[in-house]
């Protein structure tokens, strides 16, 4: 997703504002083996960071001259009982974001600082006892020479550097401890970050054949350009899959791919369904635009565990009665993922709130509007009530119109 550079993103486009955010989670992935023997935390214990960006640079500048940068970032780790057992805030070494030179703000940019040290002195004294016996304020007094570095692969701090003069208060053990538990926050937070997928509002439009490309990811891609690679190298168990939902979609055709490519041309991908009525064979672009805008997020649904899928407008170019299996689909597969619909269909949110009436948890839908202010958008949070009724109006009237429409029709 391309959201512009620092200025486009920012409040307002004033650079001189922070961007600010804030996630949690706890992993979903079973530790089991080498895992749980390295891992510095449990899988149950709660991840919560946030993250201060700024921009370094002028107005007057060029782009060259300014970047967007970390500022502050925060990590805490608190276990099933919310007790603390890792807390560190880290903030940049930037120290004059418009009057230095360009290369050494960009170094500068890459190192960090602890603003906090009792937490983290606590847990190396924790983790270190057994083997040394070290005071915890000749902890700090290492931290306090202690820089914490980025790299190529992190753009939050992944590793710790203690000056040798300071090392001395410090074991090796400790030291060891400390780099290694920073940079497995850090490689745990990039992969629950590369877990998000996108999907457009706009998927590509159906084509007979597919060559799929090395460089593709793990996803179907933001335009579902990835959707016949997955369908063919997981065929026949995602086949089975699809053709099942498409069975509860009342969609009344049968899915299958082969690959038409030679030694010469490679892998050469054609989709086929089998019209269950008729039993003749036609490609996706034969049979109408929705199922070629369903298909990636039925795919993605399917394939993806333990991931966030972000999709725009699913709705687009099916009938009502789609939108509403659709919501069942979205509910099947929120067991292993989280998804964030942007959606306008009252279909599918009425679908929503039926199953909520026959027994699905409210807590487990969170429907939010997004309301234009003179300060940005405000998120208004719309709660459920356990029959699956709103809890209040949604701003604007945003579905009332049918209502509208009936009252001018008497």
């Amino acid at each position: 997703m391309d959201l512009g550079d620092y200025s486009s993103m920012v409040n307002r486009h004033d650079i001189s504002k922070e961007i600010s955010f804030r996630l949690s989670y706890s992993p979903q992935k079973k530790q089991v083996g080498a895992d749980l023997r390295t891992s510095p935390f449990g899988s149950s214990h709660l991840r919560s960071y946030a993250f201060d960006y700024a921009y370094s640079g002028t107005e007057n500048n060029s782009t060259y001259e300014g970047f967007s940068y970390l500022k502050k970032f925060h990590i805490s780790i608190t276990n099933e009982k919310k007790a603390p057992v890792f807390d560190a805030a880290f903030s940049s070494s930037i120290k004059d974001t418009k009057k230095e030179p360009l290369s050494k703000r960009l170094a500068a940019s890459k190192k960090f600082i602890l603003l906090t040290d009792d937490s983290v002195a606590e847990f190396l004294e924790r983790k270190t006892r057994t083997w040394d016996k070290l005071k915890i304020d000749d902890i700090k007094k290492s931290l306090l020479s202690t820089d914490f570095q980025t790299d190529l692969n992190f753009s939050t701090p992944c590793m710790s550097v203690t000056d040798i003069k300071s090392a001395a208060a410090f074991s090796m053990t400790a030291g060891v401890i400390l780099n290694y538990t920073i940079g497995e926050t850090a490689s745990d937070l990039k992969e629950k970050l590369s877990s998000v997928t996108y999907l457009g509002p706009l998927r590509s439009h159906p084509s007979r054949f597919y060559a799929p490309r090395g460089d593709q990811n793990d996803s179907v891609g933001k335009l579902g350009e990835n959707v016949a690679r997955f369908i063919y190298e997981q065929s026949p168990e995602i086949t089975i899959k699809i053709n099942s939902w498409f069975e509860k979609f009342e969609i009344p055709y049968e899915l299958s791919a082969r690959s038409i490519g030679d030694n010469v041309t490679g892998t050469v991908i054609c989709l086929q369904l089998r019209d269950t009525r008729s039993d003749v064979v036609v490609g996706p672009s034969d049979v109408g635009f929705g199922i070629g805008q369903m298909l990636p997020i039925i795919v993605e649904g399917i394939v993806r565990e333990d991931s966030i899928i972000c999709v725009e407008q699913p709705e687009i170019h099916l009938h009502p009665r789609l939108q509403a299996h659709l919501a069942d689909f979205i509910i099947e597969t929120s067991k292993k993922n989280q998804w964030i619909i942007e959606t306008h269909s009252e279909s599918l949110l009425l679908r929503l709130q039926n199953r909520i009436y026959q027994g699905l948890k409210k807590e487990q839908v969170s429907v939010n509007y997004v309301e234009p202010t003179s300060n940005g958008g405000e998120i208004i949070r719309i709660p459920l009530d356990d029959e699956g009724d709103f809890c209040r109006e949604f701003p604007d009237g945003f579905f009332e119109e049918r209502i509208r429409e009936k009252r001018i029709r008497r």
